[in-house]
């Protein structure tokens, strides 16, 4: 299943992400889709798009009322996809990596950062600048590597334990405390 946990905002480039599913499934490629990710009053155009046109593909289409839906719809996903042309540190598809999703991502922005060394390449980071087909291409690989065990989610999962809170909250604790000294 591929996951779009982003906000349905211009910056995160969701048409980009129509079109790319799109270009799929011209190819026959058969995905289902979890659609999360915060929205607001006015509705992306790019939301209108793909819930018209793959309805049948998505068992999930909404912003997840709880925190623990919210976790329960990312372990029932196995792509993370973002087409994003703005991000500030990728806090949602970090959220995706700890859950063991593979990354499908602009090679841009925070995005190489997150994932292991040896892992920012292809298919996992496009260029920016790619097309819809390009980024089709991103996720047929990836999910062929998925699926053949060649993508270990614990390399995911190993190169983002440096954000989680147990590490962060003491590296915290001790700026503030020289801070205040």
């Amino acid at each position: 299943m591929l996951l779009w946990n982003h906000r349905w905002e211009y910056d995160k480039a969701p048409e980009r992400f129509a079109a790319a599913l799109d270009a799929l499934t011209a190819r026959g490629f058969d995905f289902r889709l979890c659609l999360l990710g915060q929205r607001f009053r006015e509705a992306s155009p790019a939301l209108a798009t793909i819930t018209a046109r793959h309805a049948t593909r998505l068992p999930e289409n909404a912003h997840a009322p709880t925190r623990a839906a919210y976790l329960a719809a990312l372990d029932q996903s196995h792509i993370a996809v973002s087409t994003a042309r703005h991000e500030f540190f990728g806090l949602a598809t970090l959220e995706a990596l700890r859950r063991g999703l593979a990354p499908v991502l602009p090679n841009d922005l925070g995005y190489p950062e997150l994932l292991p060394r040896a892992l920012r390449h292809a298919p996992h980071l496009f260029d920016a600048a790619s097309s819809p087909e390009a980024i089709a291409d991103a996720v047929e690989t990836t999910t062929r590597a998925l699926w053949a065990a060649e993508l270990p989610s614990e390399a995911f999962l190993a190169a983002t334990d440096r954000f989680q809170w147990s590490r962060v909250a003491p590296e915290l604790d001790a700026h503030l405390s020289a801070a205040a000294n």
